[in-house]
Parts: structure tokens; sequence; C-alpha cells
């Protein structure tokens, strides 16, 4: 069972008011040495790291996924044990520390530092326990939410012995393995659950449980159709709209596509980056379908049916659809982008496909009344299994927040694990896919 320390005393930090009395208070400049050594044209022989919600990590070079630098001569060198800060952009990173646990090399963008006198790892669980609510807010200067080298190195910190720090460290190693395992066990659920549902609207939309004769078709993603259901070419379907909103921007509400659909982006907040103007952007209807043809696999969803009249970047495609019931075109699209079903119609190395190319696919339509009935079918199922998922999503946030929790309230001596036994156990990593992505300067 876990108890306060006996005794407290006061102290001056913005995000904690007492320590355990016995805990010292150190400044960073006295435990981190900031490294800048890069790699130059060695660069080849290091190992490419990236900061992430996991942890310092390697990244995968032939993965394809994220953007990479012609070259990596300006990448800096990280040592085993190293921690890097990312200290801009903080509120929009999604982890602003890491701990390094092999030797590599990590974007020039990022502070690296050797520890000493203290354990990284404790250095590491401090540090990520306050990220976690952003607590260094208010040393952030600029647009950019950036912490200045000094200021960074001047904060304090609080510090218990080392023998203590070590408990702490094998404690929360422990806890945070047991919390890894039950989210684990969720997200597998959750991930489940998703399957299923995709499965049912795909065997909806192409028709799969329908009795009688099928057919044949000339498409990679639906080998046979229900014999009666028409043979019909995209651009008897969509019509292309090219409509810049040119010098008139700021009439219009900036839209994004997103896993969510066609949504209104609020230009206030600070997450993401706008560009000068607008003008070379394009008018979205509702009704109106938003293609993004390029960087497929690397994009979350690749299309939209827009509902409100605004405005989206110019580099998707907008469509007008005609003959056929928009809510199962989308519903259609978006099984196909699920499963990445284009990818035969890729060209390049950005994965694009032609306009012309898309719309001389042809799909398997039914008639049009029978199109309303399956997007109805379609809309139970998925209200169906998103109560279900919305359950599932509930318990690992809980989860989520009891791990940060422990962590916050166990390095900042909230809590008085020390005489806690650490039992014998195999370490559970976090397993979440998460965004791995660096974040470049």
């Amino acid at each position: 069972m876990m108890n306060q320390y006996s005794t407290y005393k006061e102290v001056d930090l913005p995000w904690l008011k007492k320590i355990p009395q016995h805990w010292g208070i150190v400044r960073n400049r006295e435990i981190l040495k900031e490294k800048t050594d890069v790699v130059g044209e060695n660069f080849s022989n290091y190992t490419l790291l990236s900061l992430t919600t996991k942890g310092v990590i390697p990244r995968d070079l032939e993965s394809g996924k994220g953007k990479f630098p012609s070259d990596f001569k300006s990448y800096k060198i990280v040592k085993e044990n190293d921690i890097a800060f990312c200290l801009f952009d903080i509120d929009e990173t999604p982890r602003t520390v890491g701990l390094s646990k092999e030797e590599g090399m990590l974007t020039g963008a990022y502070t690296i530092y050797q520890v000493s006198e203290l354990l990284p790892e404790y250095v590491t669980y401090y540090y990520t326990a306050l990220d976690d609510i952003k607590a260094l807010r208010y040393f952030y200067s600029g647009l950019r939410k950036t912490i200045k080298a000094d200021t960074f190195l001047s904060m304090k910190m609080p510090v218990p012995s080392i023998v203590e720090q070590r408990q702490i460290v094998d404690y929360l190693n422990w806890q945070t393995s047991r919390m890894n395992k039950l989210i684990s066990t969720k997200r597998r659920e959750l991930k489940l659950v998703k399957e299923i549902k995709h499965n049912k609207v795909k065997s909806l939309v192409f028709g799969l449980g329908l009795s009688g004769k099928r057919k044949q078709t000339d498409n990679p993603w639906m080998a046979s159709a229900p014999e009666k259901w028409t043979k019909v070419k995209l651009r008897n379907l969509f019509t292309e709209i090219k409509a810049p909103v040119g010098s008139d921007s700021e009439k219009y509400t900036l839209l994004s596509l997103t896993t969510n659909g066609v949504i209104v982006r609020d230009l206030s907040e600070a997450k993401g980056k706008f560009p000068s103007d607008f003008s070379a952007y394009q008018v979205v209807d509702p009704g109106q379908f938003v293609f993004c043809l390029f960087d497929i696999d690397e994009t979350p969803r690749t299309v939209g049916l827009a509902d409100i009249h605004g405005m989206i970047t110019g580099a998707y495609t907008v469509f007008d659809v005609d003959h056929c019931n928009p809510e199962y075109l989308l519903q259609l699209f978006t099984v196909l982008d699920d499963e990445k079903a284009f990818k035969p119609l890729y060209s390049g190395l950005r994965k694009v496909i032609k306009v012309n190319n898309f719309l001389n696919q042809n799909i398997y339509l039914p008639s049009e009344e029978e199109q309303g009935s399956i997007v109805s079918e379609i809309q139970d199922v998925i209200s169906y299994y998103e109560n279900i998922e919305s359950v599932f999503r509930k318990e690992i946030k809980v989860l989520t927040d009891l791990k940060k929790q422990i962590v916050f309230s166990v390095v900042t001596g909230k809590l008085d694990v020390s005489g806690i036994k650490i039992p014998n156990y195999e370490y559970t990593e976090d397993d979440g896919e998460d965004e791995d992505e660096e974040q470049e300067d």
C-alpha cells in the first residue's frame, strides 16, 4: 500500500508546492550537459532514431512513412542514456522528452543532454510527467511556444537520493508495464470490434450477403457482384470541380479532410500550419466529394463527403456526384480506403492516382432504391459498433490517465513507494499505434 511521506517542505515550482522533507532541489544546469556533436559525413554509420510517445526509438527508413531530409549530416549524435528534448511547439508535440536506449542520430532540431549525478530514467520519468500536463507552459516564449536553453537549464527539479531514485524507477517500470498490458488488451479488443464493423459494412456495400447469382467483375477489390448490379465507370458519376477561392478566401470557412470526415478547421488553433494566404484553396459545397489522391498509404483518410460550404486545400480533388446516392458511394470508398485497395493505380514515389486513371475505373452499383436501403442498414451497423468502440476508448483513457497519474504522483513525492517490494515480472512495452513522426524544425 502506498502512503504519503511523513513530512514535507515548501518549494517554489509552478507545478509543485511541496516535496518530501529529505528531498533536495537541483537546477537542470547542474545535472544536464548539452551535446551538440553532429554525424556529418558519417551519417550512414548511425541508426536513425525518432522521438515518439513511446520514447526514443529506431526509425524505419524503408517503411516509407513520414518525411526525411535529403541527407542527415546535421543530425545530432545520441548515445545510450542521453535524453532528447523537443523545446519548441511543445503543446502540439505528442511527446517532448525521451530517453535513448541505444546509440544513433536524431534531428538537429532537438536538444540532447547527457545526465550526471542523477539516474537518466528518473529524470525522464519526471519530465514525462510534466510533459503529460504541459506544465512547462509557464516558460514558453514566442508563437512557437519555445523554451530557451538558458531558461530550461535554470529550471529546478526535486531529487531524492540515488537509492530512492532507483526504487522509484523500478516501481514505475513495474506499474507502467502493468498498465501497458491492460491497455494493450483493450486496444486489441477495440481493433477486433473495428474489424467486425468494417467487414459488415463491406458485406453490405458489395452485396456479399445477397442470395442469387453473381457475376465476375474486372476490378481487384470486388471479385464478383450480384448479377443485377450495373457496371458503371466513375467518370459517369463524378465531375471534377476546380473553383479556386482567389482573393475572397476570407468569405469561406476553412475545411479539413480527416478520419471524422470533412470538418471545419479552426484557424485560431495553434495545431497545424497554414499558408500565408488561401488564394490557391478551392471551394467545396455540400454534397461534393473530396479525395486525396496522393501519399495515399500515409494519409489516415483519403475520401470525404462535404456537408457544409467552405474551402479546402487545392492539393485535393473535388467532385460533384450524380446518378448515385452520395452516402452509398462514401461507404464504398471508405471501405476501399481502409483496405488501401487502390494500390494498383498508384504511380510515382508519392503514390499518386492520376484523376483520369481514377475516373476510368469501374464499380458495380445496385439500383438507387437499393442503395438507400443499404445505406440505412450500414448506418445501423455503424451506430451499433461505434457505441461498443466508445466503451473501449473510455476504458483505455481511464487506464492511460491512471498511468500518468501514478507517474506524476511518485516522481513529485506525493506518494512514498520506498517500502514496496517489486515482484519479478516481464516488462510490457506500450504498443499504442501513436504518431511516430519526428517534429522537424
